[in-house]
């Protein structure tokens, strides 16, 4: 059992899929719900890739909106650390199947680069706008 914490994103991804990087990855990161000094897992996190060419093309043009619409609940482009009143989380994730994912034991990819984390890589690469892509940056 895990309790997601916090979301945050990289550009370009900082994982791979056969050598390639996607335009944008969120990282959702997790505490386990119970950990103690033997338990080799003390965080969880889920990977996804969003693109602004390279996505699957096969999703719908609704579940293509309930994309943008998360992306643009974000307020990239905002200044002054936007209080953002909701966030179409939910949404997204009721868009990822985990049956299709990367799992493998490794750490925090940012400092302290904790270990003990069971990464969830998910295989679908959703749809981003340029435009969305260039406000975060």
């Amino acid at each position: 059992m895990f309790n997601a914490v916090q979301f945050h994103f990289h550009s370009p991804s900082e994982h791979t899929h056969n050598g390639k990087h996607y335009d944008l990855e969120m990282h959702i990161v997790h505490t386990a719900a119970r950990t103690n000094d033997t338990s080799p897992i003390k965080y969880g996190a889920v990977g996804i890739f969003f693109d602004v060419e390279d996505f699957d093309s096969s999703m719908s043009v609704s579940d293509q909106q309930k994309v943008e619409r998360f992306i643009g609940h974000l307020k990239f482009g905002a200044t002054d650390n936007p209080v953002v009143p909701q966030v179409a989380l939910g949404e997204l994730m009721a868009l990822v199947n985990y049956e299709s994912r990367w799992v493998y034991h490794g750490s925090l990819t940012t400092p302290p680069c904790s270990p003990f984390i069971y990464w969830n890589v998910i295989n679908k690469v959703y749809p981003i706008k340029q435009e969305q892509l260039d406000l975060f940056g």
